[in-house]
């Protein structure tokens, strides 16, 4: 049986969403993103590597499933890496809120 990165890197996505869904109901807030709370870093974190390993993703898995786009996935990653100090709370707010619920429906539905 040989390894499948895409079904991995996919498996990986889905999981980060899992954890940021769980951590998400300690945020009140877009400002607990300025505050930095523990849950806030750890969804930070975990939006951080989601785009990472989306980086790892396949250009055919990319062409395979046309609703996901890599692009944002990584935008966002880059976002949180080198403009921790200038982010927008409600930025981040919305994509936990409301992007990551998305992501991972279509995660789940991929075809590989």
């Amino acid at each position: 049986m040989s390894f499948n990165r895409d079904k991995a890197c996919v498996s990986e996505i889905i999981k980060r969403c899992s954890c940021i869904q769980e951590n998400r109901r300690y945020i009140s807030s877009a400002e607990d993103f300025v505050s930095e709370t523990m849950a806030a870093k750890a969804v930070i974190w975990d939006l951080e590597h989601i785009g990472e390993t989306a980086n790892h993703l396949s250009d055919d898995f990319f062409k395979n499933n046309h609703e996901i786009k890599k692009i944002p996935l990584k935008n966002m990653r880059n976002y949180l890496i080198h403009d921790y100090g200038h982010i927008e709370p409600l930025v981040v707010y919305k994509t936990v809120f409301t992007d990551i619920d998305n992501l991972k429906k279509l995660m789940e539905q991929v075809k590989i």
